[in-house]
């Protein structure tokens, strides 16, 4: 067996046991603190497992490459941060989270440098596109979306406080911003081939689960059917 192989089978078995355990908590722990530890404490565990296997990948002399599977790691990074303040507040101030939460920036973010990662496009040969140019690439992509941010939510957060239109607003950007990541990857998909292309629909595949996943969770806190850690947030 193949080390890259073998590595794969223990990520993938780690990732099942993962959602086996999160639905373990969904489905066994009644509704209340211990159910709500347990869902935050796993939630914490999956952008760390997601980061080892991206850094792993990252080990490569090709510049191309080397960028695209750091930049991955570094939203994922954003992602655990996010989630880590999250269950701080959750689990040890014992608080329920805010509708306009100061941590929904970092959770919005943890997206654009994956969007940045595909405009590495690693597939391409490395002595096509200075480094330099990714830099300024994922530079500028920070500062439009960021500037998207402050223009449509955070007004409705500091400026003329309304909880309503900051989820509203909240929500459509970041729906627009995920779908921007799930129709880049999948554009990649159709003009890469080998294993890019399969790298690049996968990439496609959970950016658009994600996103779906996030809208059935809205939809499920407006019509009053969430319960926080239940299958909703799987």
């Amino acid at each position: 067996m193949k080390p890259a192989f073998r590595g794969n089978r223990y990520v993938a078995t780690a990732w099942l046991i993962l959602l086996g355990g999160y639905i373990c908590v969904a489905v066994l722990i009644p509704p209340g603190p211990d159910r709500i530890a347990s869902r935050n404490i796993l939630f914490c565990l999956m952008p760390l497992l997601v980061n080892g296997a991206l850094l792993i990948n990252a080990v490569t002399p090709d510049w191309r490459k080397k960028a695209f599977w750091m930049l991955l790691a570094f939203g994922c990074s954003l992602w655990m941060v996010g989630q880590t303040i999250w269950t701080y507040v959750e689990v040890y101030e014992h608080q329920h989270i805010p509708d306009l939460f100061d941590g929904d920036i970092v959770f919005f973010l943890h997206t654009v440098p994956m969007i940045a990662a595909l405009t590495m496009q690693p597939h391409k040969r490395s002595d096509d596109r200075k480094l330099l140019y990714g830099y300024v690439d994922f530079g500028l992509l920070l500062c439009w979306w960021l500037y998207l941010y402050v223009f449509a939510v955070i007004p409705w957060q500091y400026v003329v406080v309304d909880a309503k239109s900051y989820v509203q607003a909240h929500q459509v950007v970041t729906a627009l911003e995920n779908l921007v990541f799930a129709g880049g990857a999948a554009m990649l998909a159709t003009k890469a081939t080998g294993y890019w292309r399969r790298i690049y629909a996968h990439i496609a595949g959970a950016g658009a689960i994600y996103t779906f996943g996030l809208l059935a969770l809205n939809l499920g806190v407006d019509r009053g059917t969430y319960s926080r850690g239940g299958l909703y947030s799987l």
